[in-house]
């Protein structure tokens, strides 16, 4: 914060300048500060949401490849458990492709 130690307590322009543009600008880092802190808030309780689904699908009784594959563009598949026979083959096979 400036003092102005003038005697009769007028401020030059520049002064005045100065003066409201450090005023503008610590009032725009604390709105943006703000901001941020409330997205930050919002994420947490979406991170919190990706875990309970996440201990859901954990809880679950493991899903056939086939199953998996039914859901394969219809919605994340992040944590749910997979029961599957795992052999050789002289043809590869992907999840997602026809």
């Amino acid at each position: 914060m400036m003092i102005n130690l003038k005697m009769n307590g007028d401020m030059s322009a520049p002064a005045l300048m100065v003066r409201v543009t450090v005023t503008l600008l610590t009032v725009g880092v604390f709105v943006l500060l703000v901001k941020l802190g409330f997205w930050q808030l919002s994420r947490g309780e979406e991170k919190l949401g990706f875990e309970e689904d996440l201990s859901a699908r954990d809880s679950m009784a493991p899903l056939s490849l086939e199953q998996i594959e039914s859901k394969v563009g219809k919605e994340v598949l992040t944590g749910y458990p997979l029961k599957a026979k795992v052999g050789t083959t002289s043809s590869p096979s992907f999840i997602g492709t026809t």
